[in-house]
């Protein structure tokens, strides 16, 4: 990583008949006093999901790695200022390591050369290549323009298991094979872990370019010998649930390098290192989120834990607090699997259970005494949803067209469910795992048509598009 000068109670049922009054997300990003051109919309960019093709090593210099940092690259594209407040990525845990043995994850921005480069290194027009790689014609440049590390606090990140064994087709992992027609080090196997991102206080602010996005997850000390983290490729040229570049951009191949060793030259992953007969090309899993525009205040926004709390449960009011139960003083309501929670006036959150006819309490978190008084700042905090689970929905809205049918008609089945129609006047459920399911008729549903991100069932209307 080079730096650039260009800068980052009684458990009791609810009726079941309840109709439930439409609720909308928090207000919409606006421009005040600006023309519509300058109103910011979302940003949404995904790869898809991995294909299994080739995993390729990204991890930060830290002691595990002799101090060798390992990066492969990404391209994406924007068109007019965008600010990103998340990323997701997808990759493989090899060697027995778990999210447990994960230190930091670090997200570097670079652009494409010659930007931010010393062409005079190179051989100059056409290939720019160097006695180390064979050209340099669309890599990433030498050095970054902007870098986030979870180490200092620059962003956040959760790490997800989908699967407890995966296998890339290839591999590149270590530094002997970041070499030109090494061919790789063949598959490699690992739980497939998806990493979610948060730019927390730190949005990455970028001009309309050309860009590559390299994700590193660094390795605790305690972690398997032997053990990395390798980047899975996806489709190239991008299918769905991907989004394709914008008219008149190429998306651009994967890259990597070492550092120090390669640095600050680049390989193409499937060109020059796996090479063959025609050479593979390969882009990498990934997805980022944000808005256009300049940054917002909600952008700088510390208050993250009421939001990550209402994301991961999905908190709400049932009706009445219920604060007279058993004397506690405590106010009630559920989660999205009606749970039942009590929250105590020193902000102290529990969740209940009865066992052999006694009280169960497990502490859940302290949160501050203001959301005691009034419980709506946990209920309607903003909710983020991860970079990949955003670029799914916009999938489900293009292809299916679900809309509000006037009711969420929640828990008719007895499922907690909510209602919804598609395009075409069918109904559908929406379940708090976040299936959705045709409505066959009685109590019969199709098998799910798709899963989207349990906090869809939070707020239905994310489903529905502008």
């Amino acid at each position: 990583m080079f730096l650039s000068p260009w800068r980052l109670f009684a458990k009791r049922t609810m009726p079941t008949s309840r109709q439930i009054r439409r609720r909308f997300r928090s207000k919409p990003l606006h421009c005040e006093e600006l023309e519509p051109r300058c109103q910011p919309t979302a940003f949404i960019f995904s790869t898809g999901t991995p294909d299994g093709r080739v995993a390729t090593i990204g991890e930060p210099p830290n002691t595990r790695n002799s101090h060798v940092e390992f990066e492969s690259a990404d391209d994406f594209a924007l068109t007019t200022e965008t600010v990103i407040t998340h990323a997701s990525f997808t990759g493989l845990l090899t060697g027995g390591a778990t999210p447990k043995d994960v230190s930091n994850v670090v997200i570097t921005i670079y652009r494409v050369f010659p930007n931010d480069s010393d062409v005079s290194r190179t051989s100059g027009p056409p290939t720019f290549s160097t006695p180390n790689v064979p050209t340099r014609v669309n890599s990433p440049g030498d050095n970054e323009i902007e870098n986030r590390d979870s180490a200092a606090k620059e962003l956040n990140f959760n790490a997800h298991i989908l699967s407890a064994s995966f296998t890339a087709q290839n591999s590149v992992s270590d530094a002997n094979t970041i070499r030109v027609k090494s061919g790789g080090n063949g598959p490699a196997t690992g739980e497939e872990v998806e990493f979610d991102v948060v730019f927390r206080n730190h949005p990455l602010d970028l001009p309309a370019g050309h860009y590559f996005f390299v994700p590193k997850v660094g390795l605790t000390d305690e972690a398997p010998a032997g053990a990395d983290f390798l980047w899975l490729s996806a489709p190239r040229p991008i299918v769905p649930p991907g989004i394709a570049f914008p008219a008149g951009i190429t998306d651009l191949q994967s890259w990597m390098r070492d550092d120090p060793g390669l640095a600050p030259d680049w390989l193409r992953i499937g060109t020059d290192i796996i090479d063959g007969n025609p050479a593979s090309t390969f882009n990498a899993s990934f997805a980022l989120s944000g808005h256009t525009g300049k940054p917002l205040a909600d952008d700088l926004d510390p208050d993250s834990a009421l939001g990550q709390l209402r994301y991961q449960y999905g908190f709400h009011f049932v009706g009445s607090y219920f604060q007279s139960y058993h004397n506690l003083n405590a106010k009630w309501f559920q989660d999205r699997n009606t749970t039942w929670y009590a929250l105590f006036p020193d902000g102290g959150l529990k969740s209940w259970k009865q066992v052999n006819g006694q009280d169960k309490f497990t502490d859940v978190g302290l949160l501050d005494p203001s959301v005691y008084a009034n419980p709506q700042l946990l209920f309607q905090a903003t909710e983020t949803l991860p970079a990949a689970a955003l670029a799914q929905i916009a999938q489900v809205q293009q292809t299916d067209g679900f809309h509000y049918a006037g009711s969420y008609w929640q828990n008719y089945l007895g499922l907690n469910e909510k209602w919804l129609k598609d395009k075409t006047g069918a109904w559908f459920v929406l379940t708090t795992d976040g299936q959705l399911r045709r409505w066959l008729g009685g109590a019969k549903l199709d098998a799910a048509l798709a899963v989207v991100d349990p906090a869809v069932w939070d707020q239905p209307d994310l489903l529905f598009g502008v």
